[in-house]
């Protein structure tokens, strides 16, 4: 069997030249010794026969041309003085056979060997072109002899003939031994050679091949013969296009056809081998030019794995797509169901909200009422003892109410002009008393810069958040003050950033308890519930209205020094001024009511009986006139009868709500302008967008204390009057 990576007898003949460095050494030294042989030759002739003086013009054009090699052999120039070797040789050889007739032996024995060197030193095509020439030389010398045009030759002595005979006879042996040791070595270098690519080849990874444009085999490795399942025998005799079927075989002959003109192509087929399956492959191949003839090289890898890993790639992605449907699926019914939930929630806090604030309503309103009308101590003691416990009960229920619209994200912040520094002036008239009850002073410290600063925001969640802090410093104070810092931090033509700073001489907070404190229905301590009593929601909310804002609340503190909580707000600067909003001398606002808007209609719109007792009273008190209605449509029809100064309406309630009774009212001849106050338990920031989308003029949650009613009535019929109020 032939070897498995081989040059088909078909192949090509690459020209050999003198290359290896034992060569060249061994070639330098029979030039040498030519050299030093034709001058010992001459110097003989010359001393014995000096009357054949004529015969060393030959010899002396030998040394000239052997001269003229050695230096082109110590130039690197091997090529040409190989062929100058050849040429120059048979050049010379026949002028000594013209010039000096009857010198056969010199012809049989040195034309031969020079064409044998030309065809090993040069190439084929000189050996042919040397032995085309040998020949049309022998029958012109033949033919000259035999007509005798040759010139006669000088007699020549016997030690001259045995000189010339010897010396071609020993140049002829040192060429054939030059040709036969360089031509072992030469041979022994090219196996070695050929050994080295073989193994080179056999590695590759993949299946190497070369043919040459007819498509036939020349060369291939091992890899190539196991996946073909062909003999080396049976490849030489196969064309390229052999090895595929049906359209593959179409786009491989394409390919060859592009790899030949371009020099490069890649494709994907599969190779029919001899025997079993077709193997999914992909090919590369270049071109290479070796003389005058291309070659495809290429390469073949085995892509079975890779198409079975596509194949797996694809069934998993396709199984992926399916459990993204069936998982989108699911979520869109987890969507719904989370949408359905989130509305039973919201409906179930605004129920929460309106069924707590209605029973709220009554109890602080009638609480109110029976401490106007008693002068039993005691019985006032116990009436305000409700009265603070149906605060502190409110303020749990709009704290739970504010915890859950926040984590709903439905809690919407207001977007108005504001002084910062008048919402901390509202703090003594709120915490004050707290603070004087306990003995402490209570300080706020405004940078002079902060008092002209006119921002955009929510005031009242600014305040909710100063007031929890504020007054949880006086809940956990006991001695020494609490000190409310308000300092302009950065101000630019766009916005401000707010530095809040609430600090206190109390109890103070540990280290691990400030990292909770902020959590809901959490406290530093949970004795500190029974003993300071609270939700433990405040924290909690005024860091989460805070982050709403573009801020956050931050505490350092230790225990029995006090603490220090700081909350900064970045809010966008006002366009103007906020003109100062109306204010009334704190509760006087009753007697102004009876002093210059006594006998004043007023239409109640309430459908809850003890809520609508407590409404009437308490603007009955103060000489108001109250005519009620106990839903909607009956307030539409007194409206149309009664041009009243004033509307206050429910929103829920039976045949008719609120907001709708609203807008017919709006509809009625006279009542364009009329103001019509929300009195409602619906106490959510969308409740009240709504109200005044209807054309409702404020919005009072209840339940509502009795000051604030007697404010905001006060506030809207001096408007609605043109008139503004004292301060």
């Amino acid at each position: 069997m032939k070897s498995p990576s081989r040059i088909s007898p078909s192949g090509p003949k690459i020209d050999s030249s003198i290359g290896s460095d034992f060569s060249v050494r061994f070639f330098q030294q029979g030039v040498a010794a030519i050299l030093i042989g034709l001058v010992t030759f001459l110097v003989v002739i010359r001393i014995t026969a000096p009357e054949q003086t004529l015969r060393m013009v030959a010899p002396a054009s030998g040394i000239l041309l052997m001269g003229v090699i050695w230096w082109l052999i110590g130039r690197g120039r091997l090529q040409a003085a190989a062929i100058l070797f050849a040429s120059g040789a048979w050049l010379v050889a026949g002028a000594i056979c013209v010039f000096y007739n009857g010198v056969h032996s010199a012809i049989v024995i040195v034309f031969p060997l020079l064409i044998v060197y030309a065809g090993w030193a040069i190439s084929l095509r000189a050996a042919a072109v040397f032995t085309g020439l040998t020949v049309a030389f022998l029958i012109g010398l033949v033919a000259a002899e035999v007509l005798g045009t040759l010139p006669p030759p000088p007699p020549t002595p016997l030690a001259v003939f045995l000189v010339v005979q010897v010396t071609y006879v020993v140049v002829a042996l040192i060429l054939v031994g030059s040709l036969v040791w360089v031509y072992q070595r030469r041979v022994g270098e090219l196996e070695r050679e050929r050994q080295f690519s073989a193994e080179i080849i056999n590695s590759l990874p993949g299946m190497f091949y070369m043919f040459d444009a007819n498509g036939r085999f020349v060369r291939w490795n091992r890899r190539f013969n196991d996946a073909t399942t062909y003999t080396d025998v049976a490849l030489a005799e196969m064309k390229a296009g052999d090895f595929f079927r049906g359209d593959d075989k179409e786009r491989i002959a394409e390919a060859v056809r592009r790899v030949f003109a371009d020099g490069h192509a890649d494709i994907e087929a599969d190779l029919a081998p001899g025997q079993g399956p077709a193997i999914p492959c992909r090919f590369t191949g270049v071109r290479a030019t070796i003389g005058d003839e291309s070659f495809l090289l290429g390469v073949a890898i085995d892509i079975s794995e890779n198409r079975r890993n596509q194949a797996r790639l694809e069934e998993y992605r396709q199984h992926l797509e399916q459990m993204i449907e069936a998982r989108t699926a699911d979520l869109s019914i987890a969507k719904e169901a989370a949408e359905a939930a989130n509305r039973a929630k919201s409906t179930f806090l605004a129920n929460m909200s309106h069924e707590l604030r209605t029973p709220m309503n009554a109890i602080m309103g009638m609480t109110s009422l029976a401490m106007r009308r008693t002068m039993d101590a005691r019985l006032l003691d116990h009436l305000e003892k409700i009265n603070q416990a149906s605060h502190h009960l409110l303020a749990v229920i709009n704290s739970i109410l504010d915890i859950s619209r926040i984590e709903a994200e439905r809690l919407v912040l207001e977007q108005i002009d504001f002084s910062p520094a008048a919402v901390l002036d509202k703090l003594p008239a709120l915490i004050g008393y707290k603070a004087v009850d306990k003995g402490l002073a209570l300080e706020l410290d405004v940078s002079p810069d902060v008092r002209a600063v006119v921002v955009c925001g929510d005031p009242m969640r600014v305040g909710q958040i100063v007031l929890n802090l504020a007054d949880n410093a006086v809940k956990f104070t006991e001695h020494g003050k609490v000190t409310v810092r308000l300092r302009l931090a950065e101000d630019d033509a766009e916005q401000v950033l707010l530095r809040f700073e609430v600090e206190d001489t109390g109890i103070g907070i540990s280290a691990t308890d400030q990292k909770r404190v902020f959590a809901a229905f959490e406290q530093a301590d949970g004795s500190m519930t029974r003993k300071y009593g609270g939700s433990g929601l405040g924290l909690a909310i005024s860091r989460r209205l805070a982050r709403l804002m573009g801020g956050d609340i931050t505490v350092s503190s230790r225990p029995g020094e006090g603490s220090r909580f700081v909350f900064s707000l970045r809010l966008r600067k006002s366009a103007g001024a906020v003109a100062p909003a109306p204010t009334l001398e704190p509760g006087k606002a009753g007697e102004r009511l009876q002093e210059e808007f006594s006998g004043s209609r007023i239409l109640l719109a309430e459908d809850e009986p003890v809520n609508r007792e407590v409404a009437r009273t308490l603007l009955e008190a103060y000489g108001l006139v109250v005519d009620v209605a106990v839903d909607g449509v009956e307030a539409v029809s007194l409206a149309r009868q009664v041009p009243y100064d004033l509307i206050l309406m429910d929103m829920q309630m039976p045949n008719l709500n609120g907001v709708d009774a609203t807008l017919a009212i709006r509809a009625l001849p006279g009542h364009a302008r009329t103001p019509i106050l929300a009195m409602t338990a619906n106490a959510f920031t969308e409740d009240r967008e709504l109200c005044l989308a209807a054309g409702m003029d404020d919005h009072l949650p209840k339940p509502v204390e009795p000051q604030r009613l007697y404010e905001a009535v006060l506030t809207w019929l001096v408007r609605s009057r043109g008139t503004t109020v004292a301060v």
